[in-house]
């Protein structure tokens, strides 16, 4: 990694200053505090009681076609949404609810009519963290009035650096019309007087980008949206071809002790790695979550994990190998 990438890949103290003076003390020690607790489970690698963080696929449909995507390049599972009537099936059984939740997986959130209800139901039953990632092409105003009268916490928005860029790794997504889209949601948030949600941008860094690049892109967007971020991109555990990856390989997996994914027809997979569903440990349908959290074919995952001893052939293997 070149020095300069650092700058932009590591959060500096002004970002931090940053959020505090934008959102208020109150805020940001929410996500301080969820992070920490997160954190504290995966560092020692003891599994929380219940899932702490679960990202749930509301669809694996997508209305874009991003090369470096193992949805477009690799996935070859049946496509399809939960409707908001499962979702409250599985997740009310949860003993207790998680501190974060994230709405996408394997496609793109806003194609799912029944996105904001959910989001609304998991508020109310005590979701600290609300946040979902949009490739940002339907976010036109009658969906941005929607998400920014609902209780999400994040939306953060895929676009790359130059328009250039982004056309070749996203040729079914246009620059001008997802920046437009974005620029009118900040504007609308402004004039709906709303501090939530956070809407950022999130550029890719590869090998291949330049210095030049990246400040071309942070100078188009700041002052313009509440937050820039900046991603390594990666080859999902060697699914994908490596369009330049700089991330190292992984010592250990983190999400294991926190984290599971339910996709959209109720089966359970340990992370976002597993876009095949190669994985499933269990499905919402038929056991609760809490059930398949604690089951024997998930506590033998994280023993292998803990005692260094995942197979190298394996997804987890590869994942950990390969960034």
């Amino acid at each position: 990694m070149e020095e300069w990438m650092k700058n932009y890949l590591v959060p500096d103290k002004a970002n931090v200053i940053g959020k505090i003076q934008k959102y208020g003390v109150p805020e940001f020690f929410k996500w301080r505090s969820v992070r920490k607790y997160m954190t504290d489970y995966q560092k020692q690698k003891l599994m929380s009681d219940y899932p702490l963080n679960i990202m749930v696929e509301v669809t694996n449909r997508c209305n874009a076609k991003c090369i470096m995507c193992p949805r477009t390049t690799m996935m070859t599972r049946g496509t399809g949404d939960m409707n908001y009537k499962f979702f409250c099936d599985w997740f009310d059984s949860l003993r207790v609810s998680p501190v974060y939740m994230t709405f996408h997986y394997s496609g793109e959130p806003l194609l799912n009519p029944d996105l904001v209800p959910m989001i609304e139901h998991a508020h109310k039953l005590g979701v600290k963290i609300l946040r979902f990632n949009s490739n940002g092409i339907l976010l036109n105003r009658r969906k941005a009035e929607e998400i920014l009268d609902s209780h999400l916490d994040v939306i953060n928005i895929a676009i790359e650096a130059t328009e250039e860029i982004h056309n070749r790794l996203r040729p079914s997504s246009d620059y001008n019309k997802v920046r437009q889209n974005v620029l009118d949601m900040m504007a609308l948030k402004k004039s709906m007087h709303k501090k939530l949600p956070i809407i950022q941008v999130a550029m890719l860094i590869t090998k291949d980008t330049t210095k030049e690049e990246i400040d071309e892109g942070t100078e188009a967007w700041k002052g313009k949206v509440d937050y820039i971020i900046y991603d390594t991109i990666s080859t999902i555990g060697n699914q994908v071809k490596d369009y330049g990856v700089i991330s190292p390989p992984k010592k250990s997996c983190s999400d294991i002790w926190t984290t599971c994914c339910v996709l959209w027809n109720g089966d359970v997979v340990p992370c976002c790695v597993d876009h095949n569903a190669t994985m499933v440990m269990g499905n919402v349908k038929y056991q609760t979550l809490d059930s398949i959290w604690r089951s024997q074919k998930f506590e033998a995952l994280r023993w292998m994990h803990e005692h260094d001893c995942v197979p190298e052939n394996s997804l987890c293997g590869q994942c950990l190998k390969v960034a």
